[in-house]
């Protein structure tokens, strides 16, 4: 439900999940979105006071780093890579950690050390997200062969997954390929309906082929979704996502 949007909803399971037991997973939850919605500070704290109450659960581990990408999104880079490099200290088995710290290496534009990092987590985990993030590292250097590669990994082994498909398509874009980046573009819009990134991508590669009658259309459609967030749930239109 956080994921489509439906924040009140949401909230509602979240209370559930409380008086169920599930007392972080719901503070958790509850400072997701905070983070959704833009209140950056409130989600930040949410999480820490979370981390604070649960130092003692395994899970806590996604308290810490849930704030440490509000540094992130704070643009307070060296700040997160502080944070990130003392967690993995402390969990160095966990690989959502390592590819948080590889994120933040990769904003800051040390992409050698992000790729170093990316595979150092895909040895703790799945490989889903080291191998998008090591493909973003390359295409954000202009290596876009070495970025298809992966991305076209990626693609093969999750075919629903929407990073992948965006990140090629981006490279497709740059290349000039737009047909084909429209494809992925509506590939990735078609599993991922309520992520903005495809959606963006769709009408800005309509417009690049001149087909102005379907980016008036895939406009409209992007209009419906983003004022049904803002005024339904308060929704703030971060493209971003986590370890991306």
């Amino acid at each position: 439900m956080i994921s489509a949007f439906r924040f009140n909803e949401a909230l509602a399971a979240i209370d559930s999940m409380k008086s169920l037991g599930a007392s972080l997973s719901a503070e958790n939850a509850r400072a997701r979105i905070l983070r959704m919605t833009g209140r950056l500070v409130e989600a930040r704290a949410a999480y820490r006071a979370a981390a604070q109450a649960h130092m003692d659960e395994p899970a806590v581990v996604h308290s810490l780093a849930g704030a440490a990408e509000i540094l992130r999104d704070m643009n307070r880079y060296e700040e997160a890579l502080a944070e990130y490099t003392e967690l993995t200290e402390t969990y160095p088995l966990e690989g959502t950690i390592w590819c948080g710290r590889a994120s933040v290496l990769m904003d800051l534009g040390r992409f050698d050390e992000a790729i170093s990092t990316f595979r150092i987590s895909e040895t703790h985990g799945s490989a889903l997200i080291p191998k998008n993030g090591t493909a973003t590292a390359y295409k954000r250097r202009g290596e876009f062969t070495k970025a298809l590669k992966l991305f076209n990994e990626v693609a093969k082994e999750f075919p629903n997954d929407p990073v992948a498909l965006c990140g090629r398509a981006e490279i497709y874009r740059d290349q000039g390929n737009f047909e084909a980046a429209l494809d992925d573009y509506r590939r990735a819009r078609d599993r991922s309906p309520f992520n903005p990134t495809p959606i963006i991508g769709v009408v800005e590669t309509l417009k690049e082929l001149r087909r102005f009658y379907d980016f008036c259309a895939q406009r409209r459609a992007r209009y419906r979704i983003r004022t049904f967030g803002c005024r339904s749930e308060g929704f703030s239109n971060d493209r971003r996502a986590p370890f991306s």
